[in-house]
């Protein structure tokens, strides 16, 4: 087996994971990789690779961090078909799902074929003869400026709403507990096919979040004079009036490794803190 790490090392407890698991590896005869930027972590200068080449070498990828670094590492898997696994350097996430402690245990699970993969929907995003891909949200918005955005939706041709607002976002079922929700959206099941449009703080108070099946031609047009569109808040691209954004279900998905006895109610009520 070959694993490849993509890892925030800011975080102190990514480097005390990452030696964890490079003594497990060579004690269980599991190749391992590290990006040129951890060289000094690793065990074995022979692995240090590009992100790029690790995604191609590797039969799993270890994200070792935030939801931020698992967001940063399904941009490089892409349409790869490589699975992700989501070990956690601080507090509980929704997608780095495995606390640092038990890193180890999960490791040997995955050895020992004890896990379940779930298949996460993917957002495109196409403007300007470009296509972009997200797991959890597109975002049009003004960036650091407090003017409004100003746009046009259509859904499958039709005009539906003219949004005046901070700005809007599309997102997946895994991105519904992300921006979305603390912008007023509704939560999804990761296993529903389908997008929520969210306006952020809308003018008119009818502006509401609604859920389209993914199947939905979404278009977009801006009518500002300008404006920014983030991909999971990792890629940034700048809008110009008029730009047209073309938004869909990507045709790929992301491959998330779970535990056997991961659940995602659980993980809503203890994220949420909703007791129970």
């Amino acid at each position: 087996m070959k694993l490849g790490i993509i890892a925030n090392v800011k975080k102190t407890e990514s480097r005390s994971i990452i030696e964890k698991m490079q003594k497990y590896c060579i004690e269980k005869g599991i190749i391992l990789f590290l990006q040129n930027e951890y060289k000094d972590l690793a065990m074995d200068k022979d692995r240090i690779l590009p992100i790029t080449d690790i995604i191609e070498k590797a039969d799993i990828i270890v994200s070792v961090g935030g939801d931020g670094t698992f967001l940063k590492a399904s941009h490089f898997i892409k349409d790869s078909g490589k699975a992700i696994l989501g070990i956690n350097a601080g507090h509980l996430g929704f997608l780095a799902e495995t606390r640092g402690e038990d890193a180890i245990k999960i490791l040997d699970d995955v050895v020992a074929g004890r896990y379940k993969i779930e298949k996460r929907m993917v957002l495109e995003g196409e403007f300007a003869g470009e296509s972009y891909h997200c797991l959890n949200d597109v975002v049009i918005h003004m960036g650091s400026t407090l003017r409004i955005v100003d746009l046009q939706l259509k859904l499958n041709g039709v005009p539906v709403a003219h949004f005046r607002a901070d700005g809007i976002i599309f997102s997946t079922p895994t991105g519904s507990t992300a921006y979305s929700l603390a912008a007023g959206g509704p939560i999804l099941i990761p296993t529903i096919d389908a997008i929520v449009i969210t306006p952020i703080a809308p003018h008119n108070l009818g502006h509401r979040p609604f859920i389209v099946p993914y199947q939905t031609d979404i278009e977009v047009e801006l009518l500002s004079s300008q404006a920014i569109i983030s991909f999971d808040g990792q890629l940034q691209r700048n809008l110009e009036m008029g730009d047209r954004i073309r938004i869909k279900k990507a045709g790929f998905s992301i491959k998330i490794i779970k535990g056997t006895k991961s659940n995602y109610f659980n993980l809503l009520r203890k994220k949420l803190d909703w007791g129970g």
